[in-house]
């Protein structure tokens, strides 16, 4: 990935949680999404792929990344909304 600059400092933990969750709701919105009929799989996977490049690069606590995408595979797989899902 040539065309992107290096970050002008590392990150402090705080700052890669606050991104990891932010990241994480969004990996959440996605399997809403993808359920609910608005977005095909392949928008769910050409966005999660860009998602995953993003905790890779800033190096951010993966415990998020599973969260989420445990929510969005439950989600591909017709399992419930949000709020189902959550209470599994």
């Amino acid at each position: 990935m040539s065309g992107m600059e290096p970050l002008p400092r590392e990150l402090e933990q705080a700052e890669r949680a606050y991104l990891a969750c932010i990241l994480e709701t969004r990996l959440e919105d996605l399997g809403d999404k993808y359920f609910a009929g608005d977005i095909g799989r392949e928008e769910v996977f050409a966005e999660f792929l860009t998602i995953l490049s993003i905790f890779v690069k800033l190096k951010l606590p993966m415990e998020y990344l599973h969260r989420g995408t445990h929510y969005l595979s439950l989600c591909m797989e017709d399992k419930g909304g949000r709020g189902d899902v959550r209470e599994a």
